[in-house]
């Protein structure tokens, strides 16, 4: 194991105040290793005139190895090479003005500096501080329309957490600083800057990509994404689980499969800990109706969705005239369990608790013993009924 400071600021103040004590133990597991760019997305795939040129240059390698960019500074002096290089820039910046103004409608002039800040929107970034940099010549070129200097387009992009406040008010200075800047022509000429919206592909549209031919897309397929519209709550008030390790204590140990973010550490209203019982509870009742020796049931939940997305029934071939996919059928229709969060807590009496306690489960796990109510058996008949 080791940690990692990203960056050689971060780095120091791990080693010299945060973490000292360990650093002076053992110094070897504290590496300052700086996050990069994949080249192969970013000058491949984004810059084939740039590519052209380097594969003129120094040959095809880089694509593979990184390291052998470094041969292209042997031309930096290179009249023909540097004049290329500006033709290349003037084309990258005519695209992207292109593409801006047919994406958000603004106009950018692709002579003008171009000075671009694009990373997470957050007051240590710094964006701010770019901001009142344009507000400082905005107001010289107010003063003095004919200023001499460096005609500039600030393009920012970013992204901030929804809940962000201060990110908010950062945007909202800068929309309307550029739509103030484009009331004076004269200004616009030597200074404008834009916030490029989300210039990602749809989600959608990227899973349907990775998941052709899978087999997996229908036309009842459904794609949320963050289906509340928000989500503000983090930290340990909204996922305050313990660790892997004790899910697995606590449930069946080696035995099955167990995934979720917290068990015992969330409180009932959190389908982490609701729905594992409640699949505990239907999978027991699926064995004690005959239809199977074994039973696990994988449940997969959308935040802001009732009812489960998926669910997966395993029986491990110890089925008994009925297969897998009419139990997922059964489950999935409501007749018999509700998997929805609200239902099963109500079912199960998860908020008011009768001839049991939460204490209970503190020790011996919580399965596998009798005064549970996801221990009990009394969909058999139900069960039967439905198949």
């Amino acid at each position: 194991h080791s940690v990692n400071g990203v960056s050689r600021l971060h780095t120091d103040i791990i080693k010299k105040s945060i973490f000292r004590d360990f650093y002076d133990y053992t110094p070897e597991k504290f590496t300052g290793v700086t996050n990069g760019i994949a080249h192969r997305r970013w000058l491949n795939q984004s810059n084939p005139e740039l590519c052209a040129l380097l594969n003129d240059c120094i040959g095809e390698g880089y694509a593979k190895d990184a390291a052998k960019l470094a041969e292209f500074k042997k031309f930096e002096n290179d009249e023909s090479v540097l004049k290329r290089l500006d033709e290349i820039k003037q084309i990258k910046k005519r695209q992207f003005a292109e593409y801006a103004y047919k994406k958000q409608g603004v106009i950018i002039d692709p002579e003008t500096m171009f000075d671009v800040q694009a990373k997470r929107l957050h007051e240590y970034k710094r964006q701010l501080l770019n901001v009142l940099h344009i507000v400082t010549d905005y107001i010289a070129l107010k003063e003095n329309p004919d200023l001499p200097i460096q005609p500039k387009t600030y393009i920012f992009a970013a992204k901030a957490a929804a809940g962000y406040y201060m990110a908010k008010k950062i945007i909202k200075l800068i929309c309307f600083l550029a739509e103030d800047i484009k009331k004076n022509p004269r200004i616009r000429e030597k200074l404008n800057g834009i916030l490029a919206e989300n210039t990602g592909r749809p989600l959608e549209e990227i899973a349907r990509d990775v998941l052709a031919g899978t087999g997996l897309l229908t036309a009842r397929t459904k794609f949320y994404v963050n289906p509340t519209g928000k989500f503000v709550v983090g930290g340990p008030t909204g996922d305050s689980g313990l660790t892997g390790r004790k899910i697995i204590v606590d449930t069946y140990g080696g035995m099955a499969a167990h995934g979720g973010g917290a068990f015992s550490g969330k409180d009932p209203s959190k389908v982490d800990r609701s729905a594992a019982y409640y699949a505990r509870y239907a999978a027991k009742n699926i064995v004690a109706a005959g239809l199977a020796d074994r039973c696990q049931i994988q449940v997969a939940y959308a935040i802001g969705v009732d009812r489960p997305v998926s669910v997966c029934v395993k029986t491990f071939g110890t089925n008994h005239g009925v297969t897998n996919e009419q139990l997922e059928k059964v489950i999935l229709s409501g007749k018999v369990f509700d998997f929805r969060p609200y239902a099963l807590i109500a079912d199960l009496g998860l908020t008011k608790p009768k001839g049991w306690c939460y204490r209970d489960t503190s020790n011996l796990g919580h399965f596998g013993r009798d005064g549970f109510p996801w221990e009990r058996t009394d969909r058999v008949a139900a069960l039967k009924a439905a198949l």
